[in-house]
């Protein structure tokens, strides 16, 4: 879900960027997020962090949690990863 959200960005693509920027998000369990995706670990260049947190953001909400989930939220890391192979 998150990866159809990408649009490498054509600055990014033109100055070689690569990377992979960790993106800690919190979900209810609804999917819907409890509050704004926050970066863990930089991809090394601040176009593509920005870029990795909006995907995320756009991404939501995401599949509800099973019913038998015990819990009303949950937090994870995700990798977004940035690869001119997979730029265009």
């Amino acid at each position: 879900m998150v990866a159809r959200q990408r649009r490498y960005p054509e600055t990014a693509v033109r100055l070689g960027m690569q990377g992979t920027a960790h993106v800690q998000l919190r979900l209810r369990q609804d999917g819907s997020l409890v509050e704004a995706p926050r970066l863990v670990t930089s991809s090394g260049h601040d176009i593509l962090d920005a870029e990795a947190l909006r995907m995320v953001e756009a991404a939501a909400p995401f599949a509800p949690f099973p019913d038998s989930a015990s819990r009303p939220d949950a937090g994870f890391v995700i990798p977004v990863v940035f690869s001119l192979r997979t730029a265009h």
